[in-house]
């Protein structure tokens, strides 16, 4: 007869706790991938407008119009009232994760 034991492991590991931690990860890559984009756009920007070839990719660089609202001056001309009562609420529910 063989003296061999046999652990029966039992995980207790919490599978809430692990997307808590992939989540955490995956944010924290986002952010090192985002300042890298940032820098590397930062270097791009500097090239004349149009098509710019890679070897792997395309892009083109080109200057657009964008409009927004003065939300200040509409306060400001129009009263808060009236700017709150033509703004649209809604509830978001969101996730904030950190490093313990």
């Amino acid at each position: 007869m063989s003296n061999v034991v046999r652990l029966n492991i039992v995980s207790n590991i919490d599978p809430v706790a692990v997307l808590v931690d992939d989540l955490g990860a995956v944010r924290e890559q986002i952010k090192t991938l985002q300042s890298k984009e940032k820098i590397l756009k930062d270097q791009l920007m500097r090239q004349e407008d149009g098509l710019v070839s890679g070897y792997e990719f395309v892009m083109i660089i080109k200057n657009s119009n964008r409009k927004s609202l003065d939300s200040k001056s509409l306060k400001s001309e129009y009263g808060v009232d009236w700017y709150a009562s033509h703004c649209k609420e809604s509830i978001v529910k969101s996730i904030v994760t950190s490093r313990k």
